[in-house]
């Protein structure tokens, strides 16, 4: 009796195991971990377009305060020769000074390396005959003269510069390779005094 009662214990040992390992090969495998997607990382804000009437935040006619208000920093970069006239650049932007006269933001003057376009779709670089097809077709029609005389580089402006000195237009100055500059606000016609145009640099 002691004989067949050790054989059915050790057959039922052998049948628990021969089943634990059964069910070990026969597990369904681990579900891998949880993949963590990386946070997305936001696409840096296209420039604001200029146009006659200002750039962004910054509309012609505001006081350095107002721009302030805007939350907009302007800093002062050079004095120009005509009576309470200055250029002002804009902090983290290269390329782009402001012209204050009596105290207001009258004009924005775009240089290299700025990537800032018109609201028409301009910038530095733009070809000539593709502005002057644009502009010919609006109301306001476009003037194209010399920037000076003798000089390589033509100034194409619109609204032309027959419709008055006053009046808020955008001015490109263009020479073999396109586009050179651009100024956008009380643009003259005669470059001079208050209306000088500032150096081609970057402030």
């Amino acid at each position: 009796m002691r004989s067949i009662a050790r054989v059915s214990v050790f057959a039922a040992t052998t049948l628990w195991a021969a089943t634990a390992a059964c069910s070990a090969q026969t597990a369904a495998p681990a579900s891998p971990a949880p993949t963590v997607a990386a946070p997305a990382v936001a696409a840096p804000a296209a420039p604001a377009a200029l146009s006659p009437t200002g750039l962004g935040a910054i509309k012609f006619g505001m006081t350095l305060a107002e721009a302030s208000q805007a939350g907009v920093t302007l800093v002062t970069t050079y004095i120009d020769s005509g009576p309470g006239c200055y250029h002002v650049r804009q902090a983290g932007v290269p390329g782009l000074t402001y012209m204050l006269s009596e105290g207001k933001i009258v004009r924005a003057d775009v240089v290299p390396p700025s990537t800032i376009k018109t609201a028409d779709g301009f910038g530095l670089g733009s070809d000539r005959a593709a502005i002057v097809a644009f502009y010919s077709a609006t109301p306001g029609g476009v003037t194209e003269s010399p920037l000076a005389v003798g000089s390589d580089v033509s100034v194409l402006a619109s609204p032309a510069f027959s419709k008055g000195d006053d009046v808020p237009r955008i001015v490109y100055e263009v020479g073999a390779t396109g586009v050179k500059a651009i100024h956008a606000g009380i643009v003259q016609h005669h470059f001079g005094g208050c209306n000088a145009l500032p150096p081609m640099q970057t402030p």
